[in-house]
């Protein structure tokens, strides 16, 4: 599975991140959030963007997090 950074268009607190199943990373740019996931498959990704969307934030940007050699995340 594969953990991923998404970036959002809304200041997001540590209490909302927490609600979506994210960590909280520092801020990308004023008014804009970046959050990392557990690690996840592809369902379980599909329903943290419908959890996105429902919640009315912004989608900007998805990126898978690259596994490190030793086979864990960086």
């Amino acid at each position: 599975m594969d953990r991923y950074e998404i970036t959002l268009d809304a200041e997001v607190g540590e209490r909302r991140s927490r609600d979506l199943g994210c960590e909280r990373l520092a801020p990308a740019d004023p008014g804009t959030s970046r959050l990392r996931t557990p690690p996840l498959d592809q369902a379980g990704l599909h329903g943290l963007l419908r959890r996105v969307r429902d919640a009315g934030l912004g989608l900007v940007a998805v990126s898978r997090i690259p596994k490190d050699p030793s086979g864990g995340s960086r």
